[in-house]
């Protein structure tokens, strides 16, 4: 439980209508301990808008508002959320003007692949990036091997390690599951090539073969005309549903009520949906890529398949279709790897910790 107190903090990050992860994550420490006992303030560093011109616009104005906002509500701690490329280059912005105020700065850096996204860079980038991360307080990495590889570069750099944060009892349901006769199978993402989603639409026709009463159902933003017209095309129509992006409580019904979840990327951090499965009882297929092997374990939590296999889909597909049994004890297990490890009030607590010691 939370103690101490800590008089200001804020929370830069995109803002709560934008379909992201870290917004996501964001929104689940709103509902933690550390947002109920301590003055945390939310300062959206950009808004949700497909015209590229007018978010450039809007992120420079925030970036331009944020000196007032300091000087005004004087944070001690300036919480900054970010991935990778443009994200990171505009948070690095707001760090900038943060050590001006003399704020202490704690860095999260959300994506996995900041790594690559740090290897991928030219020389006078990287020393860049070396400086932003120098000029912050302390650095947060999901997992350790990124945490690793940066205090194997910038030496005294100091890191931690906070998973992201699942609201536990938002999904809890006093229904048991019941996967007997359950053929209802979740996408649940966004339609791109490399999170593997039209390889469940190419491996479609040899599950209907044998459970033809099989409903695949696609929920998510981006390229979802491709997927239509695919789907259309093959003939699959009658087996699957195209949602678009989904939230709130339909996002819910469709975790709670399907026989599993697939996600099989080929590149990702620590995905949120995989933790909201564990949290709602629902097995999932995905793969073993970025930060997925730290939080999701074989049998545990459901079946790895290796990226792009589609015979391993397929056989992980079926194997789930065809043993109720199996399922029923995935689902046990993976809830409890969730409320143990990644509940918010767990992770929150961890975090307000991080916090109260650089007071």
């Amino acid at each position: 439980m939370i103690k101490k107190s800590v008089k200001k903090i804020f929370f830069l990050s995109p803002g709560p209508t934008s379909k992201g992860g870290i917004s996501a994550v964001v929104e689940n420490y709103r509902k933690s301990n550390i947002w109920k006992s301590v003055k945390c303030i939310h300062y959206g560093s950009c808004a949700l808008s497909e015209n590229f011109i007018l978010k450039n616009i809007y992120s420079l104005f925030k970036l331009m508002c944020f000196p007032i906002r300091i000087f005004l509500f004087r944070p001690q701690i300036i919480s900054v959320h970010c991935s990778s490329g443009g994200s990171f280059y505009r948070k690095s912005g707001y760090i900038l003007i943060a050590k001006v105020f003399f704020r202490k700065v704690v860095l999260h850096v959300h994506p996995t692949h900041f790594v690559d996204f740090y290897l991928k860079r030219g020389f006078l980038v990287k020393h860049f990036i070396n400086f932003i991360l120098r000029l912050c307080t302390k650095v947060i990495f999901l997992t350790k091997e990124s945490a690793v590889f940066f205090r194997n570069i910038i030496h005294d750099l100091d890191t931690d390690i906070v998973p992201n944060p699942v609201d536990c009892n938002y999904f809890k349901s006093n229904l048991t599951k019941v996967f007997r006769a359950n053929y209802e199978i979740l996408y649940l993402g966004w339609i791109i090539p490399e999170k593997g989603v039209f390889d469940i639409v190419d491996v479609l026709p040899e599950i209907i073969t044998e459970f033809p009463n099989v409903n695949f159902i696609f929920a998510g933003n981006k390229q979802i005309e491709r997927l239509e017209s695919e789907i259309i095309q093959r003939k699959l129509g009658q087996y699957t549903q195209v949602l678009g992006w989904v939230d709130g409580p339909r996002k819910k019904e469709l975790l709670l009520n399907s026989r599993m979840l697939l996600l099989p990327t080929y590149s990702e951090g620590i995905p949120n949906v995989l933790l909201e499965a564990m949290a709602s009882k629902l097995p999932a297929i995905t793969t073993p890529v970025g930060g997925i092997p730290s939080v999701f374990e074989e049998g545990i939590n459901g079946l790895f398949i290796s990226p792009g296999n589609k015979s391993e889909l397929v056989a992980a597909i079926l194997k789930l279709l065809r043993d109720d049994n199996l399922c029923a004890e995935i689902s046990a297990s993976t809830y409890h790897n969730a409320i143990s490890k990644f509940d918010i009030e767990i992770v929150g607590d961890k975090l307000y910790l991080i916090y109260s010691d650089l007071i």
